[in-house]
């Protein structure tokens, strides 16, 4: 009747079949209702079963064996529930009762009996040949040290199984070691045992156990120097473990005794030897760090086992497996400072280490921000005092990852400490160098824009560098070209923020124009404010002045003048301080011209450098026609002295002379030249 239902437990179906045993538990057969709740516990016992119920299996379990038809296998089940030891091992006496001698009910009382000795001896009395149950057996013995009662349990298993050589020469190993540790040692024994275990094992599958079998065996009978030539031949790297890593081990054995004992020994006899010493002291720590590698949690090494492998480290050639080792096992006592220091050896030795699963977020995830600052800081002076750093694996396994530790901690003067050790151009194809972009602006770098536009060449619609060269703009005051990319940002993803920074910088724009606008009125309106009547009349600019010029007798020229007067009067009062020295130097030029004119004058000759030259009226200069009206007394020395004060300042039009000049026109000299051409005036009209 229960084939559809253990036909739906094999297909793992679990839920259908424990629904369908609710009629059998319910039962008046009590042979069915027992079976039916051996099931029920089977099913949630089953690691497949997602909704499996601890609580569940322990209690339809002991239904079971607490029924007339106890289930053979239910009180296996049952051991590996209950926590009570007591309650454990009543039940499998009593199931050993009902099942005499069975394998499997022996297996558990050898795990949860208190006392495994007398057990073992059950179990060797009962002369039972199970593979599964002797090698518990040998386990047991090898892990309370029992060596001499190992060599039978095994001859057991060779006389009653089939084996293979692996298996055959496993066996062989472990009698190896009981010949070494049993209260009768045989060495030599052991030695031809361990040969021909090391003969077999091609790919080290008994993690050379072999070899340090064969180095005790030979310094304890005095063969020194064999001892020393497998020693010699030991790896430095992680080839030396227990045998339980894997399936293939049928007895898993735990050598932390043994090769304590082991290296106990050899340090010891490497006294005076002191490479070998070093490397045994390492090889051992090697041994411990082993299982921390496989198990995140199973360590059983301390801070003296790294300095054993970190003395060997530092006194020979590089070795990739050490220095994976170190890092590992200094980031395990947050020693992470010191586990980047042997990180960068790694780089600069040329070593990949991350292909030992080996990443340098191990070193830096956990590490505070001050710790950080010490390892950027420590990187920055090795690579600096590094000939053959590799700046590629070092870009490839670090470089992203510690950027965005950095980033985390809002350390930018370090994530920039850290990317000036690349160009731009190379930081732009690093996964995170928005990240580095980002810390260069933020030390006002103008390598942050520099290194964002590269990003955007590579990522054209990236919206977050847009806005970020929108903010770097705008702090610039280039609030125009900082909105385009704040809108560009704004329309491809549509972030508020975006939307926000377009908006706020619209804002601005608009605050500007509007502040240039009031300051361009407040310029205007204190150009024109002395632009009234009575300005001009304290400037002198009044009609007894203009009058002056009636005696002018050509009249387009009178015209000129006049109206030059004008202009000058007025750039006086606007503060137009050039454009009022280039009109008093030109009114004074013209009233000489046209007084010259009067006087029948169309040419005069003119000193020169080479000597003198007769020049027309009209090619000459302000200095010209002062120098004929000199000698013409058309006006007096002083006015003459003054004038040319007036014509110096007056080259003020040419731009050269401006820019070459310390000097500049103020309002206080054109009030000066002011009152020379007013003085003029009234000389010669």
């Amino acid at each position: 009747m229960f084939e559809p239902i253990i036909e739906l437990i094999e297909k793992e179906e679990y839920t259908s079949a424990e629904k369908s045993l609710q009629e059998y538990i319910r039962s008046d057969d009590h042979k069915t209702r027992a079976y039916a709740n051996y099931l029920i516990g089977y099913i949630n016992t089953c690691w497949q079963n997602k909704e499996r119920s601890k609580e569940k299996a322990h209690r339809y379990l002991l239904y079971n064996l607490n029924s007339e038809y106890p289930h053979r296998n239910a009180y296996a089940l049952f051991a590996r529930l209950e926590e009570d030891k007591n309650i454990v091992e009543k039940y499998l006496n009593i199931g050993l009762e009902k099942y005499p001698n069975h394998p499997q009910l022996l297996y558990e009382l050898l795990n949860h009996s208190q006392d495994r000795a007398s057990v073992i001896a059950r179990i060797l009395e009962s002369g039972s040949t199970d593979i599964t149950l002797l090698s518990r057996v040998v386990e047991v013995l090898i892990e309370n040290q029992e060596w001499d009662k190992l060599s039978r349990v095994i001859f057991r298993i060779q006389s009653n199984n089939t084996l293979d050589d692996q298996q055959a020469a496993y066996l062989n190993l472990l009698i190896g070691f009981s010949m070494l540790f049993g209260k009768q040692p045989d060495y030599l024994k052991a030695i031809k045992l361990f040969e021909s275990a090391e003969e077999r094992d091609l790919s080290n599958f008994f993690g050379y156990a072999h070899y340090l079998g064969l180095i005790y065996a030979h310094m304890k009978s005095n063969s020194r120097d064999a001892a020393i030539k497998y020693f010699d031949r030991l790896p430095t790297n992680n080839s030396i473990f227990d045998l339980f890593d894997g399936p293939w081990y049928f007895i898993t054995v735990n050598f932390f005794n043994v090769y304590q004992d082991i290296f106990a020994l050899l340090e010891c006899e490497f006294e005076n030897d002191l490479p070998r010493r070093s490397k045994a002291r390492c090889l051992y720590a090697l041994y411990l760090y082993y299982p921390s590698e496989l198990y995140c949690d199973s360590y059983r090494y301390d801070e003296s086992h790294i300095r054993m492998i970190r003395e060997y480290f530092d006194t020979t050639d590089y070795n990739k497996h050490l220095a994976v080792a170190l890092i590992y096992m200094y980031c395990h006592f947050q020693k992470y400072v010191e586990a980047n220091a042997i990180f960068l050896l790694t780089v600069e030795n040329g070593d990949d280490v991350e292909r030992s699963d080996c990443y340098y977020c191990n070193i830096i995830d956990n590490a505070d921000a001050e710790t950080l600052q010490i390892i950027v800081n420590q990187t920055v002076e090795f690579v600096e005092n590094s000939d053959a750093f590799d700046y590629d694996i070092f870009r490839k396994n670090v470089l992203d990852s510690l950027i965005a530790q950095l980033q985390e901690n809002r350390l930018y003067t370090d994530i920039v400490a850290i990317a000036e050790l690349y160009s731009i151009d190379t930081l732009s194809t690093c996964e995170n160098a928005f990240y580095i972009a980002y810390a260069y602006s933020e030390i006002n770098s103008p390598k942050g824009m520099e290194l964002y536009k590269k990003i955007l060449e590579k990522e054209p619609d990236n919206s977050y560098v847009m806005n970020n060269i929108g903010v770097i703009l705008e702090q610039n005051g280039n609030y125009a070209e900082a909105l385009s990319f704040f809108e560009r940002a704004a329309e491809i993803s549509k972030e508020s923020r975006h939307i926000n920074n377009a908006q706020h910088v619209k804002a601005k724009i608009q605050e500007k124009v509007k502040q240039e606008r009031a300051k361009k009125q407040k310029e205007y309106r204190a150009i024109a404010k002395n632009v009234n009547l009575e300005y001009f009349e304290q400037l002198g600019y009044n009609e007894c002045l203009l009058s002056k010029f009636s005696s002018v007798q050509d009249l387009e020229v009178r015209q000129i003048l006049l109206r030059d007067m004008q202009e000058c009067a007025v750039a006086i009062a606007t503060s137009q301080t050039k454009n009022a020295t280039i009109m008093t130097g030109s009114i004074i030029e013209a009233l000489l011209y046209a007084k010259l004119t009067e006087k029948s004058i169309t040419a005069y000759v003119i000193p020169t450098r080479s000597g003198t030259a007769n020049k027309a009226l009209k090619d000459m200069a302000l200095a010209d026609l002062l120098f004929v009206a000199e000698q013409e007394k058309l006006i007096t020395p002083n006015s003459i002295h003054l004038s040319h004060y007036v014509r110096d300042y007056r080259n003020f039009i040419h731009p050269a002379k401006e820019i070459r000049s310390t000097d500049h026109i103020s309002q206080e000299n054109v009030l000066i030249m002011w009152s020379i051409l007013k003085r003029l005036i009234y000389e010669l009209l």
